[in-house]
């Protein structure tokens, strides 16, 4: 049997896991469902990733919420200089 975790481990984008863990719908905990430390990722690893779960080249995933419970991701721009998270870049320092 497939698991909700699998189904978030066989995710192909970052667009695809952002509305996977969405759709998540509370039986348990999202946390206990899937490894939210452990999520597949697509690009190139940013310098500072406190707050970010998963990342291609021009985004990052983030939880948008108070608690790590689901329907609250999503998705922010990296900055196309340093690429990191509008909240983490120094570019405009």
């Amino acid at each position: 049997m497939k698991t909700f975790n699998d189904t978030v481990q066989a995710a192909k984008s970052l667009e695809s896991l952002c509305d996977i863990l969405n759709s998540y719908e509370r039986e348990i905990s999202l946390s206990d469902a899937c490894d939210l430390c452990s999520l597949p990722i697509f690009g190139k690893e940013p310098k500072n990733t406190m707050e970010v779960f998963s990342w291609n080249d021009t985004h990052m995933l983030i939880d948008n919420g108070t608690a790590l419970e689901g329907d609250d991701w999503v998705l922010v721009e990296r900055c196309t200089k340093c690429g990191e998270a509008d909240f983490a870049c120094i570019c405009n320092s």
